[in-house]
């Protein structure tokens, strides 16, 4: 369990960086930027900060790489009630992790 620095209250608080189950790095960094995000987060917002430290900005098919890792972080998320959905199928699809009912 890594603690970071809120970047909402300058480092007054902090926020453990953890999963309910173990998920790859790419995946923890996909489900820790969907779980910050408020109110979702926009398909092509997403794959630029999953991919923002590269230098080369990703793989050209970064959109379907990012796809597969929550199709199999959804398959480890549901053993715990959770996944990321997407609203829509397409661009402009925001990205929610919700419980499962």
């Amino acid at each position: 369990m890594t603690k970071i620095v809120c970047p909402c209250c300058l480092g007054a608080g902090e926020i453990e960086q953890q999963s309910p189950v173990h998920l790859s790095t790419m995946q923890l960094k996909i489900y820790d930027i969907v779980r910050r995000s408020k109110h979702g987060i926009v398909g092509e917002q997403l794959i630029n900060k999953v991919y923002e430290d590269r230098r080369d900005g990703g793989p050209i098919c970064a959109r379907l790489s990012v796809h597969v890792q929550i199709s199999n972080m959804n398959k480890r998320l549901a053993v715990v009630g959770q996944r990321v959905k997407a609203t829509a199928r397409g661009r402009g699809s925001v990205y929610k992790l919700e419980r499962l009912a």
